[in-house]
């Protein structure tokens, strides 16, 4: 209170303070980043991570959370379904934007096309002319002959006979039987590098359905994030419709300048601390507004003196700062954000309320 009555005067120290916080202000807001990645608001072990990044390493595959659901009227049909998604993933891995994945069609083939190819080799076992380099080096045609007809006499194996083996346990969890006369089962992928390259494989494609829960989430968040910022910019249009009308004009600005400067800052704050800008600390920064009215609205009236006020104000911040504030040191990155914004905004709200001028009356 004493340097705000000091420098009352001196206007011109305070237009280039005022210019200088500004820059500084902006500088900060420039540097913030919005995240808006679920996978980073979650805090996994340090151990943990290691290990998932060691098996990585190892295997040369990362599972990803996307896959592709096939469904289709039969096995057969589910199987040609899966071969066209193949080839359009055969692309990405060209790309480098897909390390591999995994489909039934890798498995085994629709029972057509394994007939298809009975059929293709007992041709082949009456073609001595076919097997004429083999024959050079001594093999007799006869034991070629009578091992392609066993070949093609043999059964074609289904979706559910060929997972029997004890080399489809990397197919098994992916085939999701028949339900309601319809076949089911899915694509995964490993090692994804461009999510965004996903988007149109499955347009052309019938019964083929990209499942991104964790895309789903994120862009869930940002639409939420973006719905609380118009929020809070209502809110403040709100604020001000009432200040008008109870207190007047002058009143209004001075008192919404607090909240407004402690928003500013607080974002500016989180540029340079490196901190994002998430959907919680969008919520901290909505909680921050309204403490910033109180603060601006008590110093502004100054009921028992400035002094007693301020002394309000301080101890409604330590109140604040110890339910809320503390949260910022919390482990888990989104609470932790959520606290930090809130710290920040009680601090600045704080800072500038002392300076608001009261009333011409007071």
């Amino acid at each position: 209170l004493r340097l705000r009555a000091r420098l009352a005067g001196r206007r011109v120290l305070l237009g280039i303070g005022a210019l200088m916080l500004a820059a500084a202000t902006v500088g900060g807001i420039s540097r913030l980043a919005i995240q808006d990645d679920l996978r980073q608001w979650l805090s996994l072990p340090a151990p943990l991570l290691q290990q998932a990044r060691q098996i990585g390493d190892i295997t040369g595959f990362t599972p990803t959370s996307q896959f592709f659901l096939v469904r289709a009227d039969s096995a057969d049909a589910l199987l040609r379904r899966q071969s066209q998604v193949a080839q359009k993933l055969d692309a990405l891995i060209q790309r480098g934007d897909l390390a591999a994945y995994s489909a039934l069609s890798q498995l085994v083939s629709p029972v057509a096309a394994q007939r298809a190819l009975g059929q293709r080799l007992a041709a082949l076992a009456s073609q001595p002319d076919a097997w004429k380099p083999l024959t050079d080096i001594g093999i007799p045609f006869a034991a070629l002959r009578q091992e392609l007809q066993a070949l093609a006499s043999l059964p074609a194996v289904t979706i559910d006979g060929a997972l029997q083996g004890p080399l489809a346990e990397r197919w098994r969890a992916q085939w999701l039987g028949v339900h309601d006369g319809e076949a089911a089962g899915m694509v995964t992928l490993l090692g994804l590098r461009n999510a965004a390259a996903l988007d149109g494989i499955a347009q052309d494609l019938p019964g083929v359905v990209l499942v991104d829960r964790s895309g789903d989430l994120n862009r869930m968040f940002a639409s939420t994030r973006i719905e609380a910022a118009e929020l809070k910019l209502l809110s403040y249009a709100v604020a001000a419709v009432l200040l008008l009308l109870t207190l007047g004009r002058a009143a209004a600005w001075r008192i919404l300048a607090v909240p407004l400067a402690a928003t500013a800052c607080s974002l500016a704050a989180l540029g340079y601390l490196g901190q994002p800008l998430t959907l919680f600390s969008l919520f901290g920064l909505l909680l921050v507004s309204a403490i910033g009215v109180d603060y601006a609205i008590f110093m502004y009236e100054r009921v028992a003196g400035a002094a007693a006020s301020l002394v309000g104000i301080l101890l409604g911040a330590a109140t604040t700062l110890l339910s809320f504030g503390l949260l910022a040191i919390s482990q888990t990155p989104a609470i932790a954000n959520f606290g930090l914004a809130v710290a920040l905004g009680v601090a600045f709200s704080l800072l500038w309320a002392p300076w608001i001028r009261p009333p011409r009356t007071a």
